[in-house]
């Protein structure tokens, strides 16, 4: 393209540039080597606005110079819109791949510009928004405020379990599966930020669906009276094995691992242990007390054997202590010889099982041998094989410290947890110079000074043809005085 016909406006050019060509011999501008109006702004408008402040007559077509395009059906020419190109777009240090970045970044806006809404319609949104949203959280309010309050429930009952290694988390999740509540982070945060819940306390728990928040963790806490409890009756003769497993099948204890664990080494404060050596749980044979207690459920194996302990402190009086010590025995001795009554009696004649005992530990015709049935049978449960209804020959030979058949005078120790009679037995035998004795078919006892008298009488009442008379003296002779 020749200079003249980039000055007349033709060969592609714009003839409207405002540009005084007649300037470019003093501008030192080479037309002959511009083909593209870009490179004209770059290499005459740039330095020429620099160096020329003061003219201003080209400056609105800076960065908006455009090729003439061509029209090859005659229409006339229309000027194209100009482009609002960046500032920078054209700086030297500007690369090609830069530029067509700024290009679409230009047109990315200018869609963004065409997508936006009217006034009047986002005004309406927002308040469709503001309302909408109102809504939303006045519900989910209300609702939450239900479950805090504990209004609107089904009437529910449940009983929570809680252990040493319960968390928050677990406990809020089993009140949910219980239907206590509805919302479980709801409640740990609830418990959070008021600080309701001081400690979690081992155990179980009743709890219903008229608490309120405040009144589950009230419940919950180490100063809850809200425990679930139950009432244990312990059986008269019951051993402290049996003691046990009936404390794990009420729920009161987890196992009797632990409650043996807590019989065996813990040191009870308590006068009539001092001398009962720890490391055997069976020391507390004898010393758990009969009776109906009530027991929470999960409740610590330490305090359950403490209030059976405790019981017995009460029963077994400072007056039951001297007469003991009149009778020359220990409360240890007395609690033996009590459970060895407890395991003969029918309940009719401890006073003469009592005397019979001990005419026997003081008797040379008896070796102070006891010889008796029930602490053989003890032995047998100690050794796991149980008790049998009849025993044999070689159980009698069995080498234990609780077999009497082998051993003179007392066995170990208790073989059962005596009631408050057979120790009363124990205290007060009567006085009568028997040293045998029998039980017949129909569970009733007969005494004797004279073993020859005592085998024909026993071969007599125990044989399946003997039917005993009503007029029977020694019948009657035999009942506990």
């Amino acid at each position: 393209m020749s200079t003249d016909e980039k000055k007349n406006g033709s060969g592609g050019f714009d003839s409207d540039w405002s540009i005084d060509w007649s300037q470019s011999d003093e501008m030192d501008l080479n037309l002959d080597d511009i083909d593209d109006p870009q490179d004209l702004e770059r290499q005459f408008w740039a330095p020429y606005a620099e160096s020329h402040p003061e003219d201003t007559r080209a400056i609105p077509t800076v960065g908006r110079i455009q090729p003439k395009q061509s029209n090859p059906t005659g229409a006339p020419h229309r000027q194209p819109a100009p482009r609002d190109y960046p500032e920078d777009d054209y700086d030297d240090g500007l690369t090609e791949r830069e530029l067509r970045r700024a290009q679409r970044e230009r047109r990315k806006e200018s869609k963004r510009k065409r997508r936006r809404l009217p006034a009047p319609l986002k005004a309406l949104i927002y308040i469709v928004f503001v309302i909408g949203g109102s809504v939303l959280l006045a519900t989910v309010g209300w609702v939450a405020a239900n479950d805090v309050l504990a209004l609107n429930k089904a009437e529910t009952t449940a009983y929570i379990e809680i252990s040493d290694t319960s968390t928050l988390t677990e406990v809020s999740q089993e009140l949910k599966s219980e239907n206590i509540i509805e919302y479980p982070w709801l409640f740990r945060l609830y418990c959070v930020l008021t600080d309701s819940l001081d400690e979690l306390n081992a155990g179980a728990y009743e709890v219903n669906t008229d608490m309120d928040y405040h009144a589950l963790c009230s419940a919950l806490s180490t100063s809850s009276t809200a425990k679930a409890s139950v009432d244990v009756t312990i059986p008269e003769g019951y051993t402290v094995d049996q003691i046990f497993v009936l404390l794990v099948e009420k729920g009161v204890c987890e196992s009797t691992e632990e409650l043996e664990e807590i019989a065996a080494t813990h040191d009870y404060a308590f006068d009539f242990l001092e001398d009962v050596p720890l490391g055997d749980y069976h020391r507390l044979e004898g010393y758990l007390f009969p009776d109906t207690y009530t027991f929470y459920i999960g409740h610590d194996p330490l305090y359950v054997i403490n209030k059976m302990l405790v019981n017995f402190d009460s029963q077994f009086t400072s007056d039951m202590e001297e007469q003991a010590a009149d009778l020359g025995y220990s409360v240890y001795e007395i609690l033996t010889v009590a459970s060895i009554i407890e395991k003969e009696t029918n309940g009719t004649d401890m006073r003469n099982i009592a005397a019979v005992i001990y005419n026997r530990l003081s008797s040379t015709e008896t070796l102070g041998k006891l010889q008796m049935d029930s602490t053989i049978q003890y032995v047998l449960e100690r050794t796991g094989v149980g008790r049998k209804d009849e025993l044999e020959s070689t159980d009698f030979e069995i080498d234990s410290p609780y077999n009497t058949c082998l051993y003179a005078g007392l066995p170990e120790g208790p073989i059962c947890n005596p009631s408050l009679s057979s120790i009363q037995a124990a205290l007060s035998p009567n006085d009568v110079d028997y040293l045998y004795y029998f039980h017949d078919n129909s569970g009733d006892a007969h005494f004797y000074a004279d073993y020859d008298t005592f085998l024909s009488e026993m071969e007599l009442y125990l044989s399946d043809d003997y039917v005993p008379e009503e007029d029977d003296t020694n019948y009657e002779a035999f009942e506990d005085e």
